[in-house]
């Protein structure tokens, strides 16, 4: 009986200094990512959304014409689309 505890007592000192030893996998860069990838959705969607208001400054003050602007918005929604299927 005294043996059985014994190892027993063994095995969860063992379990316990493998759980303290075991730090971080991923390096603690779990958080950067979400941010970052939280502030290029927050920005990429925001202008997707509000495209109308920048159209109207491309073709009145910039002079660019309807079929070179409506390039800009259709490049962005192909890379938006592209992007989020990987």
């Amino acid at each position: 009986m005294e043996d059985k505890e014994r190892m027993l007592g063994d095995n969860t000192d063992a379990e316990e200094s493998q759980q303290d030893n075991c730090g971080k996998p991923e390096g603690g860069w779990g958080w950067v990512v979400c941010c970052g990838t939280f502030s290029v959705n927050f920005i990429v969607f925001g202008i997707h959304n509000s495209f109308g208001v920048v159209y109207e400054y491309l073709v009145d003050e910039q002079n660019m014409g309807e079929a070179e602007t409506g390039k800009i918005i259709s490049q962005t929604t192909c890379a938006e689309v592209l992007i989020d299927k990987t």
